[in-house]
């Protein structure tokens, strides 16, 4: 029995080898397990990103295809900055400072900084309006 996109299988089947989807063009198309696993990696590495740094790092979040959650963990001696940009509305950034030193955090090309404290979190997310939250163990407020 030879298939085609359009044919029907009218009542019970079976088949000797595993059926063969080829891969989707349409939204409306079933697709295979390939990429279907591909498709799945692709929406989770988009969604979220991690990253361990010990020393100055820029971030530019569009360039990782717009993450909606990021976290950074600063190790090391500390004292030193990130700059994270492309940093949108629906984004969340949480950085957890490991180090003895504050963290200097500057968002979109240094239009809006602030710092994280020694051996501290803070978790920063774009409201709808635009404006961007700090929250941390303490307090939760506008930057």
């Amino acid at each position: 029995m030879s298939l085609s996109r359009d044919q029907n299988i009218d009542g019970r089947k079976r088949f000797t080898n595993p059926v063969r989807l080829p891969e989707a063009i349409n939204n409306d198309e079933a697709v295979n397990y390939g990429q279907a696993t591909e498709l799945a990696l692709d929406a989770t590495n988009t969604r979220f990103l991690t990253r361990s740094v010990s020393n100055s790092a820029t971030y530019d979040l569009s360039g990782y295809g717009s993450p909606k959650m990021t976290n950074i963990v600063c190790k090391g001696n500390g004292g030193f900055s990130l700059d994270i940009d492309g940093f949108e509305k629906g984004m969340t950034v949480k950085v957890s400072n490991t180090t003895g030193q504050t963290i200097d955090v500057n968002f979109n090309n240094g239009s809006v900084s602030t710092a994280v404290d020694i051996k501290n979190w803070a978790e920063f997310h774009v409201d709808s309006e635009g404006d961007i939250i700090r929250t941390d163990a303490n307090y939760a407020t506008i930057i």
